[in-house]
């Protein structure tokens, strides 16, 4: 949606939040599961 000078447009509570959880949310979620697949890693390979 477009607006002209001066006016302000209203967001929606989607468009909002969206990109919160995007650089919020999604990247903890992504290192917790690089953290736990670290986590059972051994270098000679045995699992712990």
């Amino acid at each position: 949606m477009s607006s002209t000078a001066g006016e302000a447009v209203a967001q929606s509570g989607t468009a909002l939040s969206a990109p919160l959880a995007g650089f919020t949310a999604v990247p903890a979620a992504l290192m917790a599961i690089a953290l736990y697949c670290r986590r059972r890693y051994t270098p000679d390979g045995a699992a712990s």
